[in-house]
């Protein structure tokens, strides 16, 4: 039977990059660094997902905005004439999207999608 969850609400969102601490350890990095697109940081697959084990709490909530789908923070931006008219003279900078979700009991051994 298929059953559909909306996902739209109660994102987070952060405009700007998050700054990654380099890692030190240039041998353990560079053995798996063709396993892997990035070993550290919110975009690698195993990192710690908690407010205040990340780069001295920059993935803390309170930091993020809270934010409903669809949403595009480029629209909400002045429009500059340094940027290119293409894109509407706005300044397309990077940004990060969370969401944390817990999948319904009895999905087990069973084919999910998102």
């Amino acid at each position: 039977m298929r059953k559909e969850i909306i996902l739209n609400g109660k994102w987070t969102f952060h405009k700007g990059d998050i700054a990654e601490p380099m890692s030190q350890d240039k041998g353990f990095i560079y053995t798996q660094s063709k396993t892997e697109r990035k070993r550290s940081g919110p975009a690698a697959y195993n990192y710690p997902d908690t407010p205040d084990s990340y780069v001295g709490g920059m993935l803390s909530p309170e930091k993020w905005e809270w934010i409903d789908l669809p949403h595009d923070y480029v629209v909400y931006q002045d429009n500059y004439e340094t940027e290119n008219c293409a894109l509407g003279y706005l300044h397309y900078d990077n940004a990060w999207y969370r969401k944390h979700f817990n999948v319904p009991e009895g999905c087990e051994n069973k084919r999910v999608l998102l």
